[in-house]
């Protein structure tokens, strides 16, 4: 689950508590965990009562509450999806299901539950508007060298880490619970303290301490700001408020609360007073100037769920907090405000159009007030929760925190930049000089492609750059043959002329694809495996005695403009692998057309191929049989000492995703310790140096969804198919980093 839902919906989590007023006998134990906010244990009291009722409406709503507020929207797919389907399905869980599908980025399925929402409940906007933003997707991803992402790493951890701020220009502070104070029963997992980080190159971050002083208390602390010079701070925590009437339950709230540096240290602490113990107020942000503090709340007089607020400040006195108004504020959640010094509003919100879960939009202010936020589109925002971004001063880079595949823990921080220059090219006609529209036009970085599209009208074509940076611009259309232009940046800036890429037009032409062969190990015959980019072409003009080359692409694709009346040969090279045979075929009697020969490389014969180990479960030892397989692997690295290897451990999906992303990294840790060890028994002590270990989880099956779609899981009951693809994602993958020169190894998994 993620730290940050336990800050987001809290607020919303007793209007679902008091949504199901019928009680099933077989389900007051699970409801008393329920509203006790230990879902784990309400989850298996749940599915016990399904195991007896397959039809018990109430228990599929609370599996689907419960997986939502615990983070986990696949698993609240299946189960909202399910009660969808009864005959007592309401609106509300017919919202919830779409909000899963669109989370889980199935927008076509989200669609339809949006619109079945809408007939169901025709004075929410929300149906109607999300459905038609799910047809405007492609246009949020479309822009996706807007900017450059990548995961602070080091200063993540398994657990949470988000809504980072800046601190002193040089440092930041976040959110994390990497500590061991307290226990959240929500989760299972220790609070959230406030912790600062030192920026050492921006996408680095290190030396995490937490944050001195008398902030950081026993319960939860939140995303926090600054006043301009450092002395002030505001931050979010929380704390039960005790029930006015007897029987009633104690709740949790997020109040804002404010500190000040006292002899270089976080002194006392204040409650601000507009706070209330009916309401939530949370993540604040403070004015350049300081005059206002812009924070979440779900007070009255909002527009649904949590609004951004503003309160005016002078010193210790606060003024009546105001709306922002429904420019920004709607129906769903808006929150993790940040006010840049400019007045610019970046938040997060899960009502708006968007790719799923909550998204990053900004607003601008138009005669004082906010006008419609603008999503910040792919990569800042995907179909997972992306929220809590901060820019630095000048707007050209930043940090903020997602849940997506691929990070280091739950909630990770991540760096970001913005390509500001725009490099502009236009295909053209070389003997004609006429721009050529309609012609594919790539933007490379080495034999990497960083985009591609179709020229526009005047053969243009627009890509985002970085400064001081070299390139190739490759362009293509049928009936010419391909040219690249390398360019360089230097220098350049929006005002300056655009990149001419000329194209020969080829009414003779040679046209191929090299091709990788392999023989099958079951029918001993040879067959392509696929195309094989970086392969260079030679095309030998034996009649003129000349040569001309090219080296493939992505695709394996080459051509060349051939001359009437020839002999040529064509071959193709490429380290590690054999031509399987060279081509030869003449022009004679031919002034136009295509003629077409593919090539056929084999790897080379010397091979290493690594496999993976396995585990039994909720174990990470080492098995017999992994023994033998990293006794293998052990004696690779000893006769090929500059050879660099990952270790990529995974988990099947059962236990909660915190917990097996712990187990997966043991997984890793086990396997290198094990060669490791054997390597200093045996006197070679720079075995460390060869070997990095990473751990994934359950974030990268090789079997997928099988917990979130079998009902064997749930029950406890599996089958050996079942059994066989759990031990099939229970693994150790082998991913070389650094190839020997002697030899190559094949990865047991790709890249």
């Amino acid at each position: 689950m993620n730290h940050k839902s336990f800050l987001i919906l809290i607020a919303t989590l007793f209007l679902a508590v008091g949504a199901l007023s019928a009680q099933d006998v077989k389900t007051k134990k699970a409801d008393r965990y329920y509203d006790l906010f230990q879902f784990d244990k309400a989850i298996k009291q749940y599915q016990r009562a399904i195991k007896k009722e397959p039809d018990n409406y109430h228990a599929l709503v609370r599996l689907g509450d419960s997986y939502r507020l615990l983070g986990n929207p696949a698993d609240a797919e299946f189960w909202y999806g399910s009660a969808s389907k009864h005959i007592s399905a309401d609106s509300t869980v017919v919202f919830n299901y779409a909000q899963a599908l669109r989370s889980n980025g199935k927008y076509t399925d989200a669609k339809e539950q949006y619109k079945r929402y809408s007939t169901m409940a025709p004075n929410d906007p929300r149906g109607a508007s999300l459905a038609k933003s799910m047809d405007e997707i492609n246009k949020l991803k479309a822009d996706s060298l807007r900017y450059n992402v990548i995961n602070i790493g080091v200063a993540n951890t398994v657990g949470s880490e988000f809504s980072p701020s800046y601190y002193q220009d040089t440092m930041l502070v976040f959110p994390s619970n990497r500590g061991a104070k307290g226990k959240d029963v929500w989760q299972g997992g220790a609070f959230l303290d406030l912790y600062t980080g030192a920026i050492s190159n921006d996408t680095a971050v290190g030396d995490v301490q937490a944050l001195g002083g008398k902030v950081n208390s026993k319960f939860h602390e939140g995303p926090v700001t600054f006043n301009k010079d450092y002395t002030v701070m505001y931050f979010t925590r929380n704390s039960f408020v005790k029930s006015k009437k007897k029987g009633e339950k104690d709740i949790m709230r997020l109040s804002v609360f404010k500190s000040k540096l006292e002899n270089g240290n976080w002194g006392s602490v204040e409650r601000l007073p507009f706070n209330n113990d009916d309401f939530t107020c949370g993540h604040p942000t403070l004015s350049a100037d300081g005059k206002y503090l812009y924070f979440s709340s779900d007070m009255p007089g909002g527009f649904g769920g949590l609004d951004l607020w503003r309160v005016s400040v002078a010193g210790d006195t606060y003024g009546t907090p105001e709306n922002l108004g429904e420019g920004v504020n709607g129906a769903g959640n808006e929150q993790f405000p940040f006010l840049h010094e400019d007045g610019t509003l970046f938040f997060a919100s899960d009502g708006l159009v968007g790719l799923g879960g909550l998204d990053v939009y900004y607003a601008t202010p138009v005669n004082g007030k906010y006008g419609s936020p603008t999503n910040m589109g792919y990569p800042i925002n995907t179909h997972f929760d992306d929220l809590g971004l901060i820019f630095n001063k000048e707007k050209k880079k930043g940090y903020f925190a997602s849940n997506r595949g691929g990070g280091v823990g739950d909630d990770d921080i991540y760096y970001f930049d913005t390509y500001g220059l725009r490099l502009k090219v236009i295909v053209y006609d070389r003997l004609t000089g006429d721009p050529i529209d309609s012609a594919y036009a790539s933007l490379l970085s080495g034999t990497d492609t960083l985009g591609k599209v179709l020229t526009e009208n005047g053969g243009a074509a627009t890509f985002k750059v970085e400064t001081d940076k070299s390139y190739g611009i490759y362009a293509a259309k049928d009936g010419y043959l391909p040219n690249k232009v390398n360019v360089s940046t230097i220098g350049l800036d929006n005002s300056s002329p655009a990149i001419r890429v000329p194209l020969d037009r080829g009414d003779l032409m040679l046209v191929g694809t090299t091709f990788e062969v392999k023989v099958d190990d079951n029918t001993k015959e040879e067959v392509r495996v696929g195309p094989l980019p970086g392969t260079i072409v030679k095309l030998h003009n034996l009649t003129d005695k000349t040569i001309d080359s090219t080296t493939t692409g992505q695709d394996g694709k080459f051509a060349f403009q051939l001359k009437s009346e020839k002999e040529y040969k064509l071959d193709g090279d490429k380290e590690l692998y054999f031509l399987k045979s060279e081509k030869n075929f003449d022009t004679k009697g031919k002034i136009s057309g295509i003629v077409e020969a593919d090539l056929e490389l084999y790897k080379l014969a010397g091979v290493i191929r690594l496999v993976n180990i396995y585990y039994d479960f909720d174990k990470y030892n080492i098995r017999p049989d992994a023994a033998k397989e990293l006794d293998r692997l052990y004696g690779y690295l000893v006769k090929y000492p500059d050879m660099v290897i990952q270790m990529r451990s995974h988990t099947d999906c059962r236990g909660s995703k915190v917990y097996n992303m712990r187990l997966s990294a043991n997984r890793a840790q086990s396997a290198a310790n094990y060669l490791i060890g054997k390597g200093m028994t045996n006197g070679i002590l720079n075995m460390m140096k060869t070997i990095t270990a990473a751990g994934f989880g359950e974030t990268l099956p090789i079997y997928g969804g099988l917990c979130a779609d079998d009902q064997g899981i749930r029950d406890g009951l599996l089958s050996q198919d079942l059994i066989d693809k759990h031990q099939f994602n229970r693994r150790t993958e082998f991913l070389v980093l650094v190839q020997p020169k002697a030899i190559y190894v094949e990865s047991s998994v790709k890249k």
